[in-house]
């Protein structure tokens, strides 16, 4: 459970580049809520979450109907995995912090 992030401010282009993953527990389910922020896309997500073995496993969806799959593992300093999007599979480390916003 808690923030996972890479999300900053570019101060040249003006644009959030990153992604910010906040794990939450619910009554029933494994909840996911992710901010990707890449090429122009910057999408605010709200996902179940699966648990196969250590692997958290969740899918966020874009308006132009693509999706990023997610793969990941997670411990107290950071989740470490890749996500898939458009043929190409991203690895990435993010690390346990207080995010993005909460820091503001």
């Amino acid at each position: 459970m808690g923030t996972y992030s890479t999300l900053n401010y570019n101060n040249e282009s003006g644009d959030l580049n990153g992604v910010e993953i906040e794990i939450a527990q619910s009554e029933k389910d494994l909840v996911i809520i992710s901010q990707f922020a890449d090429n122009g896309i910057n999408t605010i997500n709200l996902s179940k979450a699966k648990i196969f073995g250590r692997e958290i496993i969740f899918s966020i969806n874009f308006e132009n109907k693509s999706n990023a799959k997610f793969r990941m593992r997670c411990n107290k300093k950071y989740c470490k995995g890749h996500y898939e999007i458009n043929d190409s599979k991203i690895p990435f480390l993010l690390p346990k912090n207080n995010g993005y916003w909460n820091s503001k």
